[in-house]
């Protein structure tokens, strides 16, 4: 497996020692397990220009030439999470997979140091929304809509069901916009392939 990092991008560590480094690209070579957890810690460069959006991409192959790609795009900010502002961060707490039928759990966390704002998320159409807490409107398209958050932080709850329309091996993404009055806005964006 292949991790390009951006420049602007230092590795801190890494779960599982890479094989070779080159150039802002970690290359793992005969992983020993067929699936599993690869953690790299990265730090943004304090010299990143805020906003910037920041890509990598991950490639992994098989024994048989097979390839699956992913890309990341992570927002610059002096923030653990993905942020456009300093005044606002947003993460995504989500499965990197789902099961047709049985139900998860999504959790959006904010912070929005003036207070108040507005978050959205967008769910894919393989996904049925049961349950959001504190209750969500309703946007554009089944968009999920928060107007006027109670705090300047917090955590939304939102349970889904994969249904039928969610295909194995396809992938949903679900994304997140916190926005305020000031004109800051903050995205996030996760992704989490179904399986059988």
């Amino acid at each position: 497996m292949t991790l390009a990092l951006p420049a602007g991008v230092t590795v801190l560590s890494t779960s599982l020692a890479p094989s070779r480094i080159v150039a802002g690209s970690l290359t793992w070579l005969n992983l020993p397990v067929p699936s599993g957890l690869l953690v790299v810690k990265t730090r943004i460069d304090p010299q990143a220009s805020v906003p910037a959006i920041l890509s990598a991409d991950a490639t992994a192959t098989d024994g048989t030439g097979a390839a699956a790609a992913a890309s990341r795009d992570t927002v610059a900010s002096n923030e653990t999470s993905a942020a456009t502002s300093r005044e606002l961060t947003l993460s995504v707490v989500a499965p990197t997979a789902v099961h047709r039928g049985l139900t998860v759990q999504l959790l959006i966390r904010y912070r929005n140091v003036s207070g108040g704002g507005d978050l959205s998320v967008t769910l894919p159409a393989g996904l049925a929304t049961e349950l959001t807490v504190p209750n969500a409107g309703l946007g554009v398209d089944g968009q999920l809509v928060w107007s006027g958050l109670p705090a300047p932080s917090g955590t939304v709850k939102i349970r889904v069901l994969p249904n039928a329309s969610a295909v194995p091996g396809s992938v949903l993404s679900i994304a997140a916009a916190l926005t305020d009055s000031g004109g800051h806005s903050a995205t996030e964006v996760r992704s989490a392939i179904v399986r059988e």
